[in-house]
C-alpha cells in the first residue's frame, strides 16, 4: 500500500485468499487477534487513498498474485512492473481475466 500510495495511485482493491483477515480488513472495529497490529496499520495505510475496497479471492482464483509472488521469492534483485507484466505471468493473466 505504500508503494501504492508512492506511484501516485488514487484507489486500491485489496485481496487475499484469506476469508479471516478480508472480514477484519472491512470491520469497523480494531482487531484483536495475534496479527491485529498489522491489520490495523494496514487499515490506516488505506486512509490514503480516495477509494479502497477489500475483497476475498479463493486460490484457485488467485493465480496471477500467486505466480508473481513465487517469482518475488526467487528473484536477486527488486522488479517493479507498472505498465508491463512479467512474461512468466502473462498467459496467467489472460486466464484471470476470463475467469
Amino acid at each position: 500500500m505504500s508503494f501504492a500510495h508512492e506511484v501516485g495511485l488514487r484507489g486500491v482493491v485489496i485481496e487475499r485468499d484469506s476469508e479471516t483477515i478480508i472480514k477484519h480488513f472491512s470491520s469497523k472495529s480494531d482487531c484483536l487477534a495475534s496479527f491485529g497490529n498489522i491489520v490495523e496499520d494496514s487499515k490506516c495505510a488505506t486512509l490514503n487513498f480516495h477509494s479502497r475496497s477489500f475483497s476475498h479471492v479463493k486460490r484457485n482464483g488467485n493465480a496471477v498474485a500467486d505466480k508473481l509472488a513465487k517469482l518475488v521469492n526467487h528473484s536477486i534483485t527488486p522488479q517493479i512492473w507498472l505498465e508491463d507484466l512479467h512474461s512468466d505471468a502473462t498467459y496467467l493473466v489472460c486466464v484471470n481475466k476470463s475467469f
